[in-house]
């Protein structure tokens, strides 16, 4: 699992977020955690209150979640 937390979010904090990716680590699944320093809206393209468009956070999540689809699946 690829678990996107970040760390400008009105839904979560970075430190429940963590809490919950260690229960599912304890319940024997892989998780890979990434703190992404935007809000939880940076992949969209509008500027909404504080919910603000990052384009270069964008790219660095579709970099990290192509990284994580060739470790997961190589054949696809």
């Amino acid at each position: 699992m690829l678990a996107v937390t970040c760390k400008r979010d009105h839904l979560t904090t970075v430190r429940n977020a963590e809490l919950v990716n260690a229960m599912i680590r304890n319940c024997g699944a892989e998780v890979e955690s990434w703190v992404a320093a935007g809000t939880h809206a940076f992949d969209e393209p509008t500027n909404n209150g504080p919910m603000r468009h990052d384009p270069d956070l964008t790219e660095e999540s579709l970099r990290r979640f192509r990284a994580f689809l060739t470790d997961v699946a190589p054949h696809v």
